[in-house]
């Protein structure tokens, strides 16, 4: 028994110490990286891009963009213990549902499971992060001047930056060049793996789901038509089917993907999203949910535009929301190999309505707005790209024209049967 009260304190003892290691080595990370940024020499032609700029020295323009030493929001919520238990409740439910549906497929020889899986389109990506790149070292290239910036030939970097540099940007989870960012002073292979396995899960997670609601609802589209009022209850389904998507996509893509990226490469700045759920307008939601591409378009779409049209942040806005528009409906049509413009639709309209209206709102109501806008977004395109998808296989074509890759087939392919 005195063995037993005895070993209390040790264990207690080196919990605490095990808990001061781990931040003091976090401190002194931090601590590096910032007299590395105060300390660096400048490069010939332009001095180096800080990694954390406090400004631009222009009243007339807005800030740059700046990276930090810091965690994604939900690796630091999930070191709350209520929280922590709350994800793992999540998770015991989520194996239990799709283990329950996985098995009724397995056994329903009629049901087999039918997915496509379509590889991702890496063209926007490169696209933006050649853009940055040229953007962040056209000015140094066209002010550089050989050996005029500093005594030695060493000091001379050259008109560009060091090929690694450009390497490392090109996998680094960021679409803003910079010639140096925060890093991390080592690479947690555990928590890269742990990572990639919830990545997997979410896969498989949506796997059933699209089978379930997509191929099972939709595959006889063009062959039997669905009564208006199976359609209806479809599309109160699809708010369903839709919401998983949604928390599959960002957490399996924005958090777990990102994030083991971001720790094989040591990059320090993890804020690739930050507590969108909280929002309460859609101004402050379309900053929170995806801040890798916000970060790009406000560094080199947003900043120009605002000073291109006198400073109008309205308009600066406008011209972000068109061209983020576009580019995920060239994404949607490279995938599907047609057009359908329904996120180019809401995008660009009933996003930037809804902008203005939960402007300045702040109680509860316009989060729960928000969240229910959210839904039934993903629903309708769940619903109406489905029905696109399956009336372009089962429909003939009406044109060998390229009309037929941007007019909808399931226009005119009988696919809802109204009440006589």
């Amino acid at each position: 028994m005195y063995e037993v009260h005895s070993s209390l304190p040790q264990a207690l003892r080196s919990d605490i110490l095990q808990d001061v290691d781990t931040k003091l080595l976090k401190g002194i990370d931090r601590l590096v990286m910032e007299l590395e940024l105060k300390y660096r020499k400048p490069q010939n032609g332009l001095a180096e891009k800080p990694s954390s700029p406090k400004g631009t020295g222009n009243p007339k323009e807005l800030p740059p963009k700046e990276f930090v030493l810091r965690n994604s929001t939900l690796t630091n919520l999930w070191d709350n213990a209520h929280l922590r238990s709350v994800y793992n409740i999540c998770l015991s439910l989520f194996v239990l549902l799709y283990l329950n549906i996985t098995i009724f497929y397995f056994l329903n020889v009629q049901n087999k499971c039918k997915f496509i899986f379509k590889r991702s389109q890496f063209q926007s990506r490169l696209f933006m992060k050649t853009y940055a790149f040229v953007r962040e070292n056209i000015t140094r290239a066209l002010n550089y001047k050989p050996h005029q910036d500093g005594d030695k030939e060493d000091s001379d970097s050259g008109p560009c930056p060091e090929v690694e540099k450009l390497i490392y940007f090109l996998f680094v989870p960021t679409l803003v060049y910079r010639d140096n960012y925060p890093r991390t002073s080592h690479i947690r292979w555990s928590y890269v793996a742990w990572n990639f396995l919830q990545v997997f899960c979410c896969i498989i997670g949506a796997y059933i789901p699209c089978t379930y609601f997509i191929v099972d609802t939709f595959n006889k589209i063009g062959n039997e038509p669905i009564p208006l009022v199976n359609f209806m209850g479809t599309l109160a389904m699809s708010i369903f089917a839709g919401g998983i998507l949604m928390f599959l996509v960002f957490y399996g893509m924005f958090h777990c993907w990102l994030n083991a990226f971001a720790e094989m490469l040591r990059f320090g700045d993890r804020m690739f999203y930050d507590d969108w759920w909280n929002c309460t307008s859609f101004a402050k939601y379309y900053r929170s949910w995806n801040m890798v591409v916000y970060d790009w378009l406000y560094s080199y779409i947003y900043r120009d535009m605002y000073v291109v049209l006198g400073r109008s942040r309205t308009g600066a806005m406008l011209t972000v929301f068109l061209i983020s528009a576009i580019i995920h409906e060239y994404i949607l049509a490279i995938c599907f190999k047609f057009v359908f413009p329904l996120l180019f639709i809401l995008f660009s309209t009933l996003g930037v309505i809804l902008v203005f209206i939960t402007r300045r709102r702040t109680s509860s109501f316009w989060n729960v707005f928000l969240w229910g806008s959210m839904f039934q977004g993903w629903g309708l395109l769940t619903v109406f790209y489905s029905l696109e998808w399956y009336a372009r296989i089962n429909c003939p074509r009406t044109s060998d024209s390229w009309l037929d890759y941007v007019v909808p087939r399931s226009f005119h392919c009988n696919v809802i049967s109204l009440p006589s």
